[in-house]
């Protein structure tokens, strides 16, 4: 079956996905999502996740072990500021891009075209930040 994309709003093609040649076995279980852990802030800016060099998607994104309380959170993509707000967490696993667990809270996957940058300012020193990510040809 062919679906044609041109009479939709912005015309053009569907983005194609990058080969990944372990899915699905590597969807199974725990391991459907990446995993940084250790990040430590201690109340100054880190990077919490830094994508260059092509375009990719993120379908979920969450912090993990976070103190509730105020951290402030930067997005950057493609080199514009889409977000830097002081985020008042009220549960230790926020979840900032997609869908939370209990189903009850979604926000929008986000996209680039060439980078993604996701930085951090918090008091917490050990904490961890997990996503779906898949890039795009």
């Amino acid at each position: 079956m062919t679906i044609n994309t041109s009479s939709l709003v912005g015309g053009g093609a569907l983005p194609k996905l990058a080969p990944d040649l372990t899915a699905p076995t590597r969807w199974g279980g725990a391991n459907i999502r990446e995993v940084i852990t250790g990040l430590n802030s201690g109340g100054v800016i880190i990077t919490a996740l830094s994508i260059t060099g092509g375009a990719g998607y993120i379908t979920n994104a969450f912090f993990e072990n976070l103190t509730a309380g105020s951290q402030t959170i930067k997005l950057t993509i493609d080199g514009v500021i889409i977000f830097n707000d002081v985020w008042t967490t009220t549960n230790t696993t926020p979840v900032l891009i997609g869908g939370s667990s209990s189903g009850t809270f979604f926000y929008d996957p986000v996209s680039w075209k060439d980078t993604f940058l996701l930085e951090i300012t918090s008091a917490d020193t050990a904490f961890d930040f997990q996503y779906i990510y898949r890039k795009i040809l």
